[in-house]
């Protein structure tokens, strides 16, 4: 979630990616295995151009995302579309991140 890192990619999109790859937000990337790092980032481009293709910026976009998806359930209340385990919210660096403590060991 470190603009630093990558930057221009929302909390919505980096929340969704993270979770696609079951990588923890509050993880470093320095900290991470190559295998993860080639997965987060085919993982960014797939989620990104399913966003485009799916309408993203419009009303209803998040209804229009793939089954499995976090994006419909990024809010409070919101639970794992794959386990089904309630959804972690907290902050880190100044960014608002959501997770499933159980698939991303948040």
């Amino acid at each position: 979630m470190d603009q630093e890192i990558v930057a221009g990619i929302g909390n919505i999109y980096s929340d969704e990616i993270l979770f696609q790859a079951r990588i923890n937000p509050a993880a470093r990337m320095d900290e991470l295995a190559p295998s993860q790092i080639k997965k987060l980032f085919a993982t960014m481009r797939e989620i990104l151009q399913t966003a485009v293709a799916r309408g993203a910026g419009s009303e209803m976009f998040t209804e229009r995302m793939p089954k499995g998806s976090l994006l419909p359930e990024r809010k409070k209340g919101g639970h794992c579309p794959r386990c089904g385990s309630p959804l972690t919210v907290f902050k880190i660096g100044g960014r608002t991140a959501y997770c499933c403590p159980r698939c991303q060991n948040c």
